[in-house]
């Protein structure tokens, strides 16, 4: 459960999260097939699997937007992400242990970007992150 201390770190980065949702989602997903190959799997169209891929740009703005609005639903994360939940467990069928390799990614992009990130900002970050790991995997059939 987040604080109210979470809460307050999370909406701080959201601005940084939007402006750099492009680059840090695509740098985030290029981590996860280097650091996990399986994934790729659930992206047959993808041909560059960098950082720079022309897919995996838009695939990870669409990814870091949609966590920087989540920011905005702090205190309902899984109810808002549900329509994606949705989307992702029963249209694409995608393995919900996927999403946790994912937010890690995330967190570890954030990480490396963000130089103000204190301590406890990184474990607010992680709690949420969880959260929207555990609401996109919550529909897998």
């Amino acid at each position: 459960v987040l604080s109210a201390a979470d809460k307050t770190a999370i909406k701080h980065l959201t601005g940084s999260l939007r402006t750099n949702a492009e680059a840090w989602g695509a740098e985030s997903l290029a981590r996860m097939f280097a650091t996990t190959p399986s994934t790729k799997t659930y992206f047959s169209k993808f041909t560059d699997f960098s950082a720079n891929g022309k897919r995996v740009k838009a695939h990870g703005g669409k990814v870091l937007n949609a966590v920087a609005d989540a920011t905005d639903h702090l205190d309902n994360v899984a109810g808002h992400l549900d329509p994606l939940a949705v989307l992702h467990g029963t249209t694409l069928c995608v393995d919900p242990h996927n999403f946790p390799l994912l937010t890690q990614c995330i967190l570890v992009t954030l990480a490396a970007h963000l130089t103000e990130l204190k301590p406890e900002t990184h474990c607010a970050l992680d709690k949420f992150l969880c959260e929207v790991a555990t609401a996109l995997g919550s529909h897998y059939r």
